[in-house]
């Protein structure tokens, strides 16, 4: 299945980009293999709850989406697009004090949008929930729908021999820059890191081929490659300052003997400045392991069974590494605050329900798919590749409004419109 291939492109990425790590840093290979291994794990777990029944279902390689959005008038595009935007504007006002022009001013003379929105976050006292800040949390949810839901319904829709029309190419650039215009005010990479995921995504979906070609992964070096530019420029405007710096934590430190860091100097700017969002999750579940659930049998057999972290009332990962390593404003990586809670057997198991959910969302209707169904595997796609590293779904209060109303709509749609929905994809695979 394609979206596993996916899955398997970023661990591999992970896996490379921490190998470069362990050269130039006094991280040791022996001490991180521990959390490289348990990636590939759950790795190897979600493919076989993917291809579990493979001998009973042949996954096509041609498939055909349908949506709703896809067949509608101008005018609801046109509608889309100035609603994306205007509740872009407003959530970047919300949340940073910030308008379009001050947060394009502040760019073009080197002002920091995020200590703007961080600034503007406490004296505001935003994290507290509010009634007031409902509104905004749903706009910010439709926003981010709107793109993901856009994307997928004409990208996938379109057909090769025809171009796409005018106001559909309009609708999906107004999509793409209502979100990363929410990540370029408050400073954050966050938005754009989820837009190369679905732009790679589209890459393997659009071609509809089971085979990851040389041409596919020098488009995909390329985007990836121009995002850690952009990356490492939205960091370097945190903090005003464009001096280069070899820090890396009070854990982790540079080794500028190293042949990579002597020959690739260049290299090794670009592997330390984004340490902090895809190197970290490594060194901190490797802590994790050899630090809490490897020091005795009996806490091995607790972290490994079903559930017994809580039985055994274990503290949670934050809880437990903030003694042990610096973690200050970094991600608890989604997979040891999963173990820490529930367990590594447990864990396991999720991946492999995960893997049989996308499956099920393939096969069900034979070679034709709902748009809603491919947003429900960009969603678990998105799970996948935040495990080892970080906290991209759970985070985020729009992706959890997203993930509430998919299932709403599923149980809707199942419960409801089942005949409907039923003739709907029948008429389409006849077409």
């Amino acid at each position: 299945m394609i979206e596993m291939k996916i899955v398997g492109f970023f661990y591999a990425l992970y896996t490379i980009f921490i190998f470069l790590i362990i050269s130039i840093t006094s991280l040791e290979f022996w001490n991180i293999f521990p959390s490289i291994l348990l990636m590939w794990l759950i790795f190897s777990f979600f493919v076989l709850g993917g291809t579990a029944k493979k001998r009973e279902y042949k996954e096509k390689k041609e498939f055909k989406v349908i949506s709703w959005l896809a067949c509608q008038p101008n005018y609801i595009f046109l509608f889309l697009i100035i609603i994306s935007i205007l509740f872009s504007f407003l959530v970047v006002r919300f949340y940073t004090g910030q308008t379009f022009l001050t947060v394009i001013n502040n760019l073009k003379n080197g002002i920091s949008n995020y200590a703007q929105y961080q600034k503007h976050f406490s004296e505001n006292q935003i994290s507290e929930f509010s009634i007031s800040k409902l509104p905004f949390i749903f706009m910010m949810a439709f926003v981010k729908f709107n793109l993901f839901y856009g994307s997928f319904s004409l990208v996938l829709n379109s057909d090769k021999t025809q171009k796409m029309k005018f106001i559909k190419i309009l609708y999906l650039i107004s999509g793409a820059f209502s979100y990363l215009y929410i990540g370029i005010a408050r400073g954050t990479n966050f938005e754009m890191f989820e837009f190369v995921v679905l732009i790679i995504a589209l890459i393997f979906l659009k071609n509809r081929t089971q085979k990851i070609n040389l041409k596919k992964l020098l488009f995909m070096s390329i985007i990836i490659f121009m995002s850690v530019l952009i990356f490492i420029e939205v960091i370097s405007q945190r903090g005003g300052s464009r001096v280069i710096t070899y820090y890396i934590s009070r854990d982790v430190s540079y080794n500028p003997d190293s042949v990579v860091a002597r020959y690739f100097p260049r290299l090794v700017i670009l592997l330390i400045s984004v340490y902090d969002y895809f190197g970290f999750g490594f060194f901190y579940g490797a802590v994790f392991l050899n630090s809490v659930v490897f020091t005795s049998l009996s806490n091995f057999l607790i972290y490994l069974l079903p559930f017994f972290p809580k039985i055994f009332n274990k503290l949670s990962s934050s809880e437990q590494m903030r003694n042990l390593i610096d973690i200050g404003t970094k991600w608890n990586p989604d997979q040891y605050v999963f173990i820490a809670n529930f367990g590594i057997i447990c864990l396991f198991i999720v991946t492999f329900i995960l893997g049989i959910i996308m499956r099920h969302q393939r096969q069900r209707f034979n070679g034709v798919i709902l748009t809603s169904d491919m947003l429900i595997n960009f969603l678990i796609l998105l799970q996948m590749i935040s495990f080892p590293i970080g906290n991209f779904i759970m985070v985020s209060s729009s992706s959890k409004i997203i993930i509430f109303g998919l299932i709403l709509y599923k149980i809707y749609q199942n419960i409801f419109k089942k005949k409907q929905f039923t003739k709907l994809i029948e008429r389409n695979s006849i077409n």
